[in-house]
């Protein structure tokens, strides 16, 4: 079950943004602001099976798709807040606009592969 709350967003990319002024993070990073009811809404409908992929600005959605906030800060100070990707949970983002259809189509690619791969009986 998922428990993010507009403020607890909020909170988190405060967090985040406070970080960065203090020169904690040195590598761009793009904050969300705005759209945390809609996103709560729709990760309603968003299992845990399901793959989520995204542009650059994705911090709600690695928390809301169930990333813990404390690998996902160390992820962001690593400098990769504009390119996250926890394939554990099934997310993936992409700096580059439009980035992430093929990123999308090679993971169902993949996922068909696999699909006939265990159909025929191989391994």
């Amino acid at each position: 079950m998922n428990t993010w709350t507009v403020e607890l967003l909020k909170e988190f990319e405060e967090d985040i943004a406070n970080s960065f002024n203090k020169g904690e993070i040195r590598s761009p990073v793009h904050l969300s602001d705005g759209n945390e009811e809609a996103l709560i809404q729709i990760f309603k409908e968003i299992k845990e099976g399901d793959w989520v992929f995204c542009s650059w600005r994705s911090h709600y959605q690695c928390l809301l798709k169930g990333v813990d906030p404390i690998d996902l800060k160390a992820a962001i100070y690593e400098g990769r807040s504009i390119a996250l990707a926890f394939p554990d949970f099934k997310i993936f983002s992409s700096a580059i606009v439009g980035g992430q259809l093929p990123i999308a189509l090679g993971a169902a690619l993949a996922i068909r592969k696999r699909m006939e791969m265990k159909k025929s009986g191989a391994s």
